[in-house]
């Protein structure tokens, strides 16, 4: 994480890893968890044991097997391991410039934008709202005084779903994909 993704933050709470490996060599990993949002399958109908958050992908640069490639492998694999997940959402950061061409190149849902939240100044760090507002989901309380801080505003994120069975795909409203702006020239 700390090396291949952009956020260098390594996620916490339960996770499932899956590392990534070519010929014989480690070359990184793609992450699911529980995530931030609270209520994460309940626009799609899905309790909070049906559904996880793809949390990061962080692949080393160089290497031959396509993102897609490793992600659609690691999809398989938690589905077959997992069998009462029903679906795992992802989110592109806009703040990044991203659209989220990955998920658009491997068939998942694009279901529009999050709200708008907030990020904390905390310990000199830009912290997420779940961060500092608690109670995490390794059991640790919120920061006390936390709506005391700092606060910035932070841009929407696309949401993407990849529904793990059929029935699923057929009821999740799917909107246009979004493209990146064209670039200007003078």
């Amino acid at each position: 994480m700390r090396r291949w993704h952009y956020s260098r933050i390594i996620p916490v709470g339960r996770l499932i890893c899956h590392g990534v490996w070519e010929s014989g060599a480690w070359v990184g990993v793609i992450i699911y968890g529980r995530g931030a949002a609270r209520e994460l399958g309940r626009p799609f109908g899905c309790s909070n044991i049906q559904v996880c958050e793809l949390v990061r992908i962080a692949l080393a640069p160089g290497r031959k097997v396509p993102t897609s490639r490793a992600l659609g492998v690691s999809l398989r694999m938690l589905a077959r391991t997992n069998p009462g997940l029903r679906c795992v959402v992802s989110y592109a950061d806009t703040a990044q410039q991203h659209v989220g061409t990955l998920y658009q190149a491997t068939n998942w849902i694009y279901t529009g934008e999050t709200a708008k939240s907030y990020q904390f100044m905390y310990q000199g760090v830009w912290k997420h709202l779940r961060v500092v507002s608690g109670p995490q989901l390794d059991g640790s309380p919120a920061v006390v005084g936390w709506n005391l801080l700092p606060r910035r505003r932070t841009p929407p994120k696309h949401r993407y779903v990849y529904p793990l069975d059929e029935r699923l795909r057929r009821v999740i409203a799917a909107q246009p994909y979004p493209k990146h702006a064209p670039h200007l020239t003078p």
